[in-house]
């Protein structure tokens, strides 16, 4: 899967094909699930731009996260350290407002690209509805007003009361306003503008402009603080606005930060079904059922490779506990076996499969034991390789529940005919007592006989021809 899917996912964000396979990993084990993913799905194969701009969205919305990280490490270095600055905790303040506007900022145009598209999926209209309400609510907007308040207040420079005098010198009025540098620092440079003066101004230093003007605004700075005690007093509050900040960003992370990463799984998704549709490939999407059944099932590696005839297969084991497959090398046992467990991937994913029909029993647990090849390793320094075998099989069945599938490719190749298929049988045996379900791949054909004369006939038996057809055997 990993190989076909690579091939799939060329083009596509980085690391989706590994998003996408961490979710077949946890294959869904309920139908609502499924049915629930499946209608997601529906809806951005419908609306073909609505990922892309949902996914831009949340891209920008990847950046301001990672922003809010780097400052939580730099106000984590910085409160841990030997001393706090007032300019440290006010310039954090400021870029945690700047942060969480942006964040607020891709959280409604999120809600404005679902609101553009008719939704029919629940979870996309539960999204939509969520987002709808958070940000039309008035709160929505006075944090905003408040947000951009904070961001001007913690400029670098003091912030500057701008005094409102009349003709005759008296106060009328004060307000905040913009930062200006001090007197001090620009007095040379600003000799002329004697208005930013704490005299008095007289008439004779007003000029023409200033005469008409009914009052005057006076800029006072406050003094800067130079001892370190009063200066942590002053960061006090600018600490307080860092806790509440980093919450809020904190708490919009949790909500909206795994959408991203869930949209990886369907640009895989769409991508896959375009792959399908491209290679006149016929799907559907499996109805759940009591055992999983497959009509004209395609082997997706092979499509990938380019190969120019890819011969369909049918896997229909009705009401067996398990099925054994024989045939010569080079006929296409491993393709088959491959393709069954591909499409019940595939299906417990909620994605559909590349088969003409198909229905889906739900597994707990999906697990597989491909025969090693012949080179020696450490382990086998120390035991033979049916030996190892063994001990690999029962660590997977022990730790296989009920309700699960175990696909078995050509175990014990290196033993005996005799002893092998009369190993494996109890094998296969013990694991239909405990509710396991089971395909195996054998070259071990007194299984057959063994089967037979044991009077288990709950086994269907497949042959593989040299066109590649799985063929059924007798049902004795």
């Amino acid at each position: 899967m990993d190989a076909t899917f690579s091939f799939i996912c060329q083009g596509l964000p980085a690391n989706s094909c590994a998003k996408f396979l961490e979710v077949l990993s946890a294959p869904l084990v309920k139908e609502e699930d499924i049915s629930y993913r499946r209608e997601i799905l529906h809806d951005f194969t419908k609306n073909l731009d609505l990922l892309d701009r949902m996914a831009q969205s949340l891209s920008d919305f990847e950046q301001s996260k990672q922003a809010f990280h780097e400052l939580k490490k730099e106000i984590h270095a910085r409160n841990f350290g030997i001393r706090s600055t007032l300019g440290g905790s006010r310039e954090s303040v400021r870029e945690g407002a700047e942060i969480l506007l942006r964040m607020l900022d891709h959280v409604k145009r999120l809600r404005e690209v679902l609101d553009l598209y008719p939704l029919s999926s629940r979870g996309l209209s539960a999204l939509a509805r969520e987002l709808r309400q958070l940000t039309c609510h008035q709160e929505f907007g006075h944090l905003n007003a408040i947000l951009q308040r904070v961001e001007q207040m913690c400029l670098p420079m003091s912030p500057a009361i701008a005094l409102a005098l009349n003709q005759s010198g008296r106060i009328v009025g004060c307000h905040l306003t913009e930062p200006f540098l001090s007197v001090s620092a620009t007095d040379t440079e600003n000799k002329t503008k004697k208005r930013f003066l704490l005299n008095k101004p007289s008439s004779r230093s007003l000029d023409v402009g200033d005469k008409k003007e009914a009052n005057q605004n006076i800029h006072l700075n406050p003094p800067v603080i130079h001892s370190d005690c009063q200066s942590k007093l002053r960061a006090y509050p600018y600490l307080e606005m860092e806790a509440l900040l980093t919450s809020l960003m904190a708490g919009i992370v949790d909500s909206i930060g795994v959408l991203y990463q869930e949209l990886r799984f369907y640009f895989v998704a769409r991508a896959y079904v375009a792959f399908l549709q491209t290679k006149k490939v016929p799907y559907t999407y499996p109805s759940v059922g009591e055992q999983s059944t497959f009509q004209d099932m395609w082997d997706l590696r092979l499509l990938t490779e380019g190969v120019k005839t890819v011969v369909p297969n049918d896997y229909c084991p009705l009401n067996k506990d398990g099925a054994l497959l024989f045939g010569d090398n080079g006929n296409g046992k491993t393709v088959f076996l491959r393709s069954i467990m591909s499409c019940q991937l595939l299906a417990q994913a909620g994605l559909p499969i590349p088969a003409r029909h198909g229905t889906v029993k739900l597994y707990v647990s999906l697990q597989t034991q491909f025969a090693e090849s012949e080179e020696p390793s450490a382990a086998r320094q120390q035991m033979g390789r049916f030996e190892q075998e063994v001990q690999e099989l029962h660590a997977i069945i022990e730790s296989m529940p009920a309700n699960s599938l175990l696909i078995l490719n050509e175990v014990f190749q290196t033993t005996a005919y005799a002893e092998g298929a009369v190993g494996l049988y109890y094998i296969l045996r013990y694991l239909t007592d405990t509710r396991v379900d089971w395909i195996a791949v054998t070259h071990l054909t007194d299984l057959k006989q063994i089967f037979r004369g044991q009077g288990r006939s709950q086994v269907v038996m497949y042959e593989m021809s040299k066109e590649h057809k799985a063929l059924p055997l007798d049902k004795q």
